[in-house]
């Protein structure tokens, strides 16, 4: 059975996920949060450099964002989903990490580090 595709909700929901708002994401892809809105009312569609980025800052494929694929870039097979939220907010840290070009680590990496050697532990 064909389902009817809607990016904007697949947007807002990927962006929920992440805990952001429409303003932050618009920061992350150098756009305003009124573009964001458009984009998840379904008023807009985002240029493809738009589209690129957003598969970097949401983390999923570009056919996944476009609903022709529905899974993520990284297989979380086979894991718990304390593990599946641990390896997504290790990503998202390293992403934000390498954003900043910061050499140093952060206090929350180390946290995050910290409860997957805890989990290895178990």
């Amino acid at each position: 059975m064909e389902y009817a595709y809607d990016f904007g909700n697949t947007l807002k929901a990927l962006r929920q996920k992440k805990n952001m708002t429409q303003t932050e994401l618009g920061d992350k892809l150098g756009i305003s949060k009124a573009a964001v809105s458009k984009y998840e009312l379904g008023v807009a569609t985002p240029p493809l450099d738009i589209l690129r980025t957003l598969t970097s800052v949401l983390n999923v494929s570009l056919d996944y964002l476009c609903g022709t694929e529905q899974r993520e870039k990284i297989s979380v097979y086979n894991l718990t989903q304390q593990q599946i939220d641990m390896m997504t907010r290790l990503a998202d840290i390293f992403r934000e990490h390498n954003y900043s070009n910061n050499n140093q680590i952060m206090q929350n990496e180390y946290e995050i580090l910290g409860e997957i050697v805890s989990e290895l532990h178990k």
